[in-house]
């Protein structure tokens, strides 16, 4: 089964055509959409970025359908008009000023996360030293314990 490439379903209609078509199976490819996660998340990945793309094109061209309609029911002229330009002004920098909040946060976040992870490789690296014969150096983990205390007494 796997040595042969697979012939189209229609042998017999093909035949009578004059095309006989040999569909090869990539073994490579099966395999990776079969088996590996990798492949799978990034194809979520891919339908989740076009799902957010199309709701963003959506939201854009309903809220400017939503300010047409408005704007042709308005017998009273462009007051209403302003107004509702100015509501939709002011949404719009809200959420550009929310999602301005939300990077500054991750960035601090991914900035404390790198100061600890350095924190603790540092303290690692002082606690993983040996002497030849392989007992711990004590000279480093006296001067940890030392700086524990003077941070604490602070």
């Amino acid at each position: 089964m796997g040595r042969f490439p697979k012939k189209s379903q229609n042998s017999d209609d093909s035949s009578a055509s004059g095309s006989n078509k040999i569909v090869e199976l990539d073994k490579k490819k099966y395999r990776q959409a079969k088996y590996s996660n990798n492949y799978k998340v990034d194809k979520w990945v891919s339908k989740r970025k076009n799902a957010l793309l199309h709701e963003l094109k959506n939201e854009a061209h309903v809220s400017k359908k939503f300010i047409k309609s408005i704007a042709s029911r308005d017998t009273r002229g462009n007051k209403n008009l302003d107004k509702i330009r100015e509501k939709q002004e002011n949404l719009q920098k809200e959420r550009a000023a929310k999602k301005e909040e939300f990077i500054l946060k991750a960035q601090e976040r991914e900035e404390a996360i790198k100061k600890s992870k350095q924190r603790r490789f540092e303290t690692f690296k002082k606690l993983s030293k040996r002497t030849k014969k392989g007992q711990p150096v004590m000279k480093d983990r006296i001067e940890m314990l030392l700086q524990k205390i003077q941070a604490s007494a602070n």
